[in-house]
């Protein structure tokens, strides 16, 4: 099975993070209010608070917060193990993606850690994240 030699395997699905979500419902309410459908007096967009991740470890870097954030590792273990047991591999396919864990996109994680390297704060903000 080409799973089994997989380094990384996810059920990921594009537009699963939580910001793609947003995005495709401040998309859909967009499109409604200029097809008249809802009144922007109904519609209210509330913004979801970003998730915040604190930093106490001294010692971290900007590669274990990524791993914090999002570890592939993890899915790939987890999908392995589900598919390999699966009596009909694309049901428990399917079953994966639709348990498939919300998950913040970089940019909607704030970083709280007061003794992060200034390299690994670059690095981190680089890639979107923001910080306190």
């Amino acid at each position: 099975m080409l799973l089994s030699r997989a380094m990384i395997a996810t059920p990921h699905i594009a537009g699963y993070s939580v910001l793609s979500k947003r995005r495709g419902v401040e998309m859909i309410y967009q499109l409604a209010l200029q097809a008249g459908v809802i009144s922007t007096q109904l519609a209210s967009m509330h913004a979801i608070s970003p998730q915040r991740l604190y930093i106490t470890d001294p010692s971290a870097s900007w590669q274990s917060i990524v791993l914090r954030c999002f570890d592939p590792s993890v899915l790939t273990e987890n999908m392995k193990q589900t598919l390999s047991a699966a009596n009909h591999v694309g049901t428990a396919f399917d079953k994966l993606r639709e348990d498939f864990n919300q998950r913040y996109e970089f940019s909607d994680v704030e970083v709280v850690a007061d003794g992060l390297q200034d390299a690994d704060r670059k690095i981190l903000a680089a890639l979107g994240f923001w910080f306190a």
